[in-house]
């Protein structure tokens, strides 16, 4: 399996696993996850076929959850906002870069009189 120590503080614990109330951490469980103080452990030999039958299983619940639906909204809400920003961020870099030939140097301080 992909995971094998679950943190449920985690944000993608928390969009997933998580919107399952307390029935997340009780299917972890049901599944071979041990809690060991802020983790979910599977230790030994996990049952392949009880692994996918529990993912099938919050799959199904999760994909009913209007949380979840929410919540996959706000990831892909913030994804297309830093895609933005960052599309921005290389516009204004390449329009200074262009730009900076144009500005004259500055003097030395002192050395530009007074406008008075």
């Amino acid at each position: 399996p992909k995971y094998r120590e679950i943190k449920p503080t985690n944000r993608r614990f928390r969009e997933t696993i998580g919107l399952a109330g307390a029935a997340g951490p009780e299917l972890l469980q049901m599944l071979g996850f041990t809690r060991t103080g802020d983790w979910f452990v599977l230790r030994g030999a996990e049952d392949p076929a009880r692994l996918y039958l529990g993912k099938s299983a919050l799959e199904a619940t999760v994909e009913h959850n209007p949380s979840y639906a929410i919540a996959n909204d706000r990831i892909a809400f913030e994804k297309a906002l830093k895609a933005s920003k960052d599309s921005a961020d290389r516009e204004e870099a390449a329009r200074r870069e262009e730009f900076a030939p144009k500005v004259p140097v500055e003097p030395e301080l002192g050395k530009a009189g007074t406008t008075r």
